[in-house]
């Protein structure tokens, strides 16, 4: 009770908690994300690593490939590479927020505490674009909003999973900007599989 009643005053605490106790319980970690019928996503990650993968995959209404393409963040830069379309560029991490396969309880951005409640507010700047971050005081990430100037990109949490012991990990959630809005799910979760850190993470030469 000390240590939550603390945590509604100060959030930082709750959100070092969190990502520390997912390290400690999982080691590596993919997780497919279905939108509709057509985009299907993964988010490969490994303990030791400083880096994320998220690979996209688009069909058309009757199933068949249209495009796949990959994000690698490593060294503070996103990579976008595809060897279905033969291209290799560095992009903005933005990009990968329309996606919602973002893993903020570990690549949250530098941060400062706003506003102090349940939920609490953080604020952070993300590629020069600020944004916020409300979470409560088991330390969910309730949602995310990124203010762009001409038209702000919110991302609302709406269900959570225990994932090796982990609580309340992210599990659905409503990306909406404009009149877009979708909503992503996790399907699957393969935990401590023993990824390959260096065949995960590695950037082809000429895709």
């Amino acid at each position: 009770m000390i240590l939550l009643s603390f945590g509604i005053a100060n959030p930082t605490i709750v959100l070092d908690q969190r990502k520390a106790d997912f390290i400690s319980r999982v080691r590596d970690m993919v997780y497919t994300i279905k939108c509709e019928d057509t985009l299907n996503l993964s988010f490969s990650w490994a303990r030791g690593y400083d880096a994320y993968r998220i690979t996209v995959e688009i069909r058309d209404s009757v199933g068949m490939l249209k495009d796949r393409y990959f994000y690698v963040f490593k060294n503070d830069t996103t990579y976008k590479f595809s060897y279905y379309k033969h291209y290799k560029e560095i992009t903005s991490r933005l990009e990968t927020l329309n996606l919602a396969a973002y893993n903020w309880i570990l690549f949250l951005p530098p941060y400062k505490w706003t506003k102090k409640g349940n939920p609490s507010e953080v604020s952070f700047t993300l590629d020069g674009v600020p944004g916020r971050l409300y979470v409560d005081k088991e330390g969910r990430i309730k949602k995310v909003v990124i203010e762009y100037p001409d038209m702000p990109f919110e991302i609302m949490f709406k269900k959570y999973e225990e994932v090796a012991g982990f609580k309340y990990f992210p599990s659905e959630w409503e990306v909406s900007f404009g009149d877009f809005h979708k909503v992503f799910k996790v399907d699957k979760f393969y935990l401590n599989q023993g990824l390959c850190g260096p065949c995960t993470y590695k950037i082809p030469r000429n895709p």
